[in-house]
């Protein structure tokens, strides 16, 4: 997928550049090999930078796809007082079946209810 670089990427990619530019073009060989081994520094800097960026990339869409799919598949309980959603405060597997969860739900009127309801299963819809 080509995206646009971001600018610490493209920065760190010209100072590499330039680092070896200058290296080629200087006749001290101290200040040669100080350049030469800076311009690898900022080409690691770079890429360091873009799989940081990738992997902030991943951690987002899964958690925005992990949310959209618990939305599916957690039933909304509402208070049998007030009708409010109400939300899950803990979830225990059930004592006899192992395909139900008991769990329990608070309101913000205070009335808790206890449910079994079926187990989420991760990565299903």
């Amino acid at each position: 997928m080509l995206r646009k670089l971001s600018d610490e990427v493209r920065y760190a990619e010209q100072r590499a550049a330039h680092a070896a530019e200058i290296a080629a073009k200087t006749g001290d060989p101290r200040l040669k090999a100080d350049y030469l081994a800076m311009a690898p520094s900022w080409s690691k800097l770079a890429r360091s930078y873009e799989v940081a960026e990738r992997l902030g990339d991943f951690i987002h869409h899964n958690k925005a796809r992990k949310a959209a799919a618990l939305r599916t598949q957690i039933p909304i309980v509402h208070c049998p007082d007030c009708a409010a959603p109400m939300r899950v405060m803990l979830v225990v597997p059930h004592e006899k079946y192992a395909n139900l969860d008991d769990r329990t739900y608070e309101c913000t009127c205070g009335r808790m209810v206890e449910l079994a309801i079926a187990k989420v299963v991760e990565g299903g819809s």
